[in-house]
Parts: structure tokens; sequence; C-alpha cells
């Protein structure tokens, strides 16, 4: 356009000055939505139906893995740091498998979920699913899979690996399943409950004492609404306690996990503004909440805004705080901006302290289902997205006619502000690493007692040692499974974090 001794008329410039705007709003929305996000990709598929998504790994290279559901087939993809995929396995039968969870468990994975396929339906008789699992090593060769049509589980929702190297197993039952990792079955139990009409478990932790919590919903009547279950076993699966949160709306628990200074963690939703819910916003908040041993209550808090908010599923952070994946609908309240329909929802709290809170996603629904710290000090977290190449989105993720897989890595320094190394003070050294028995750490100009913490890479504590000042400490971690794990080693006036590979 050539533009030289000429007068616009006032539409013209109007016109112009709304396009400069525009220009300028665009090149600072791109600024703000990469200010965070590393990379991410559609993980399109090529079905019509809903896909499913579940846990999230990463390895000891830097190789991020998760698990999703396809057209009825379990699939298990692994992406490198960068989002290059390396490697895709399909397994299982057309439109007869779904995913509940995918995790890590020693030197193996293991997943859980339904097989619907028919010959299972004719042979117990019933119309109905069946609870299945999935062994498999590292780089993805299947040793067994197993379904448990008779186990009183016909939805498996959550696997975990526990202390004693066996599998625990809960779904939308009843019941508790323990397997050994050949896919025998050890023990099987049962909770039915008081004036329970229905009931089932979605998330499992193991307690210090080697027992479980179990956390999931019940609901009393056919007609009725559903609250928060939780229940307390030994470590052989006998009943402690068996517990319901909530007020006299629909509330219900997506997970539970280890508080950082014990007791317990429960994240999911609440539609109550009563009973033990305080602080109710509207339509329905991501309620968390925290439980001692015994299953009291020890402080809740709800999050979102104006519409519907849900807490999919939350893990500790490096830096002893939490961090929670869900979905939203607001646009007010703790929720800054919203793309669409919905969004796929990260945030950040200290207990009942919002740190920060940040949403992904595009025109249409979408939604966090797994978040995991990462060991660059970022995050990576599965979604489910219906939008397609707009917002945060590139290219089509609406390849299915109910959305696709999402994955998303933002940037290091998300999760904690603890500086690795503080050379100007001290230096440090681990070796060897990897490391297979004992963790050699070397530090300079210490003068005072250190406290050494070894987290995993969700930021549980596994181990803590005491120390008098020294240049040198040997640190047994021989009884550490294989991974990638943070040590963090605290003094009067510094913190230190360093990464290390356990063999």
């Amino acid at each position: 356009m050539y533009i030289c001794n000429h007068t616009f008329d006032l539409i013209t410039m109007r016109q112009l000055i709304i396009f400069l705007l525009m220009l300028c709003g665009n090149i600072f929305s791109a600024i703000a939505q990469d200010t965070l996000i590393e990379w991410q990709k559609n993980y399109i598929q090529v079905g019509e139906y809903d896909e499913h998504l579940s846990g999230i790994v990463e390895t000891a290279n830097g190789n991020f893995v998760f698990g999703s559901e396809d057209e009825g087939y379990i699939e298990i993809t692994e992406f490198n740091g960068k989002g290059g995929k390396i490697r895709e396995k399909g397994y299982g039968h057309y439109d007869h498998n779904w995913i509940g969870n995918f995790r890590r468990a020693g030197n193996h994975y293991v997943a859980c979920g339904i097989n619907s396929f028919y010959k299972y339906r004719k042979q117990y008789m019933y119309d109905s699913f069946t609870a299945n699992v999935m062994w498999m090593d590292t780089a993805g060769k299947l040793i067994w899979s197993v379904n448990y049509a008779d186990s009183g589980i016909y939805n498996a929702n959550d696997i975990l690996y526990t202390n004693d190297k066996q599998l625990l197993i809960c779904g939308y039952s009843y019941g508790i399943l323990k397997l050994d990792t050949m896919g025998k079955k050890i023990w099987y139990h049962s909770y039915p409950g008081k004036g329970i009409y229905q009931s089932g478990f979605t998330s499992i932790t193991q307690a210090a004492d080697s027992g479980y919590l179990f956390a999931g919903y019940r609901t009393d009547s056919s007609k009725g609404k559903t609250n928060i279950r939780v229940i307390r076993t030994d470590k052989n699966g006998n009943l402690k306690w068996d517990k319901s949160y909530g007020g006299s709306k629909d509330d219900e628990a997506s997970c539970i996990i280890n508080a950082r200074d014990g007791g317990f963690i429960i994240a999911g939703y609440t539609k109550s503004k009563d009973g033990d819910v305080k602080g109710f916003k509207d339509s329905s908040d991501a309620w968390i909440f925290k439980i001692n041993d015994t299953g009291k209550i020890v402080w809740q808090k709800t999050f979102g805004g104006s519409d519907f908010d849900f807490a999919n599923d939350i893990v500790q952070a490096p830096d002893s705080t939490y961090l929670v994946a869900g979905s939203t609908s607001s646009n007010n309240g703790d929720i800054k901006s919203n793309h669409g329909w919905s969004d796929a929802w990260i945030f950040k709290i200290r207990d009942t302290t919002l740190l920060w809170s940040k949403t992904y996603g595009g025109s249409e629904s979408d939604a966090a289902i797994k978040v995991l710290p990462t060991s660059d000090n970022g995050i990576i977290f599965t979604a489910h997205s219906n939008s397609s190449g707009n917002g945060d989105l590139k290219g089509d993720s609406t390849s299915g006619s109910e959305g696709s897989p999402w994955l998303v890595k933002l940037k290091g320094h998300m999760v904690t502000n603890i500086k690795e190394d503080i050379k100007t003070v001290i230096e440090a050294t681990v070796n060897p690493n990897p490391i297979r028995n004992t963790l050699h750490l070397s530090i300079s100009n210490i003068s005072e007692p250190v406290k050494i913490n070894i987290m995993n890479i969700q930021g549980k504590n596994i181990e803590e040692f005491n120390f008098s000042p020294a240049d040198y400490y040997n640190i047994p971690v021989n009884g550490l499974i294989a991974g990638v794990y943070i040590l963090q080693c605290t003094g009067k006036d510094f913190v230190i974090t360093k990464k290390f590979v356990k063999e």
C-alpha cells in the first residue's frame, strides 16, 4: 500500500487503528502463549470414538511414556525430551479395551483397564466388562495380559506397584484385588459398607505402615447423590476404617496421594456448599482436602470460579508443594483466562494457598488428565482435546468425533525456583551417576549440619538423612527401585538439588 501526502477519512483511520491493535494483540497473545509451553503434541488418532488417556512416566534418559486408548486398542507411546515420537505400540482387540491407568513398576510398566471382548461376556453370562492388567518391559514388549472376569472388579481404574513388589487394583466395584507380578491373584477383599447402594474406587496410595487407602465415591440410593468415599486397610487388605466426605450435593474423588508432611491429600470435585465443604463458589468446584491417618479432615479448600471446575490429578512437586491437573469452564475467581468451552487447567498450591493457576486449550472442550513434574524442573501433562488447531493447539486434534489425546510440556523452573547449584557459596558433586549401591556426595565449604532428602521425580520424600559437617557423605541407595531421583541437601543458608539415576 502506497501512503504519501494523502488525507485519510475518519473511517479509514479507524480501520487502520483497529487493524494495528489487533495485530499487536495477536503478537502479545503469541508471546504469552509461548512463554510457558516448551512443546506440545496433538497425538492424533484415526478413530471416531472418544479416546482415553492415563498415566505418564519419565524415563531415566529423559523420555516420556504414556498410555492411551483408541478404537478399543491400548496404546503405549514414547516421546523424547523434545517431543519427538520414538515408538508406539498397540495391544488388544478392536473396540474391546479401555485404559484406566499406566504406571512404572520397578523395571517394568503396568497398565490396567477394561476388556469387554465377547468371549468373556459369554463365558461369565453377563453383558458387562472385566478388569484387565497388562505387564510389559520398558521397550514395550508385552509379557502378560490377564483378564479377571471373576474378580468382582469390572472396570480397573487404578493400579499400584506396592512396597512388597506386588500389584494392587481398584475400580468401579466394592472390591480390591492384589496380584503378584506374574498376574496370579494373591487376595481379594470386598467392602460393601453400610447403607451403600453403589460404590467404586478411582485411586490408590500406600501408607507408611504398608497399609493402603482407596478413594472414590458412594451412592446411598438409586436416585441419591454421591459422596466421596475413602477406606483405609492394613497391608493384608483388612478394613481399618471407612469414611465419607462432602455435603448435600454430588462430590467425588479422582485421586489420593501421600501428603509431604504426613497424612493424605484427596483431589476431586464438589457441588456442595455445606457439610465438609467450606467456601463453595458455584456450579462445581475443584475440591482438595487433607486427612490424617484416622481419616479426620485437617484442611480443605475449593478452587475455581463461577462455572464447572474439576480436579483430575494431584502430585507432589520437589519444592514441597502440589501440582493439580483438571478442567475449567470458568473465567473468573481463581481462573484468569479461558480459551473456549472448557480448558485444561494446571494449578499449584501450598496446602490451601493458590500459588498460580494456568489454563491451556482452544475454542472447544479441553481437559488435563495427568500431570508430572519433570527432571528439568518443568511440567508435563496429558490432556484430552476437542479443539482443532487453535489457541494453544497446533494442528488438527479432532480426527475422532470426540477428540484426541494432547501432550503438553511446560518449560523448566515451573515447579520450583530452588537453584540446582549455588556455586558462589558451595560446590557439590554426586558420583557415580548412574549409580547402583552407594551415592557419594562431595560438598565444599560446609561448616554446619545438613539434611539430605532423596525424593522421587514427583517430589515424594523417599529417604531422609541428617549429617554433621563434612566434605564427603556416603548415602546408601541400594533399596531404591530403578529410576530418576532428586537429592536435596539443605543447610542453614542454602539448598542444593541434584538429579541422579538409580540403575
